[in-house]
């Protein structure tokens, strides 16, 4: 029988792959806008896009993967990423890099509802310290990215971030090899039942509680999504600060999620996912607007570094929150509802940020995002918990 912590490592390294091809986009944003003289709004669409097609393949992705296998769906995701890798570095101008921020889009779709669901059935009983694990090494790709691709970008160019990772993408896929789904079954089988119906058990979802959980993954994706993918051109056009730092700035907000990840998972364990998520989310939303608002390029560190802790101590809670909702022979379509509304949905976010941008400032496109915060606040107020 194959280890569970071989299976776990795996799922997890996957989880920092698909974060660091995604957000590797930031800090290179000033830079395309540049280099291909486009607009902040026309710059925006190629992070909308990208992140669009993250959320939209979520669902058929946990459809999928509950059906054949959270292993396979994994394996294609990687392979698909090396595809974008290709296009976006042989990329001629807006369109076929557009394009090809699309395929890296349904690239990382892929992952989130196979891997969580993967994760979750492994680790049922301290599913709470094994998500914040995983989240760990997620954060570990969202927190190598920014300041990699700022590097690379300024040094020189910005196609070279992504040939970059395509290294540890075919390291990863080699190892792959060596785990099967028949092996990772041993581990989930006291979870099998011969009389569950799938499309029975999707029924259920459809309910008034089912659709508050929806509503409270959409505000956490616009708020979450439009924050980091923007911060490095905030940071440039409002304070002046140069790109490279930018992106180290959005390195850092990623790296102090990596203590909030498996701290907030171990409270979670204790207190449940209602109290974390709503109290974590409440700082997020006031570490964004003092963004907002300051002059002082000490406080907007300090307020990301607040954020970033924030957001991803209130992740255990939030993926807690999913495998509460169902069945965990639904999983990956659960899984596959929380990527698409906090990728996809969430990256209208980057796009209206950027429409307010060229219509007001920048200031007033991240008090939105605080907006989005806090009427997420509200949402988990009012939703209840269920206990085990």
């Amino acid at each position: 029988m194959i280890s569970k912590k071989r299976v776990l490592y795996f799922a997890s390294f996957s989880h920092t792959i698909t974060h660091a091809m995604t957000l590797t986009l930031a800090p290179l944003l000033p830079l395309i806008r540049s280099d291909l003289n486009l607009t902040n709004t026309e710059t925006a669409s190629f992070a909308f896009i990208s992140f669009l097609m993250y959320g939209a393949l979520a669902l058929p992705s946990g459809l999928i993967s509950d059906r054949v296998g959270s292993l396979k769906v994994i394996k294609i995701g990687l392979v698909l990423f090396l595809l974008s890798i290709i296009g976006i570095f042989i990329s001629s101008g807006p369109l076929t890099l557009w394009l090809s921020l699309l395929v890296l889009g349904i690239s990382a779709g892929a992952y989130h509802p196979a891997g969580l669901s993967l994760v979750s059935r492994l680790y049922p009983k301290d599913m709470g310290k094994a998500m914040g694990f995983n989240g760990l090494l997620g954060n570990l790709g969202e927190a190598s990215s920014p300041i990699i691709a700022a590097a690379f970008g300024v040094y020189i160019g910005w196609k070279y971030p992504y040939l970059f990772w395509s290294v540890p993408i075919l390291i990863l896929l080699s190892f792959s090899f060596s785990i099967k789904d028949s092996k990772i079954i041993d581990h989930v089988k006291d979870e099998e039942s011969h009389n569950f119906k799938y499309i029975e058990e999707t029924k259920k979802l459809l309910s008034k509680d089912f659709l508050l959980y929806i509503l409270i993954l959409l505000f956490r994706g616009l708020f979450y999504t439009g924050t980091v993918l923007l911060l490095t051109t905030f940071a440039k056009d409002v304070l002046s600060i140069k790109v490279l730092i930018g992106g180290l700035i959005t390195t850092i907000l990623i790296v102090s999620g990596m203590p909030g990840q498996l701290i907030g998972g171990k409270i979670s364990d204790k207190l449940g996912y209602k109290k974390p998520l709503l109290i974590f989310t409440f700082v997020s939303s006031i570490s964004i607007a003092v963004i907002a608002n300051t002059s002082s390029a000490i406080l907007f560190v300090l307020f990301s570094i607040i954020m970033g802790f924030s957001y991803f101590a209130a992740q255990p809670a939030q993926n807690m929150l999913t495998a509460s909702m169902g069945s965990p022979k639904i999983r990956g379509l659960l899984y596959g509802f929380s990527s698409l509304c906090i990728f996809g949905f969430g990256s209208f976010a980057v796009s209206v940020g950027g429409y307010i941008a060229d219509i007001l400032t920048w200031r007033d496109a991240f008090y939105i995002l605080a907006l989005f915060a806090l009427i997420d606040v509200f949402l988990i107020y009012l939703k209840s918990e269920k206990k085990k």
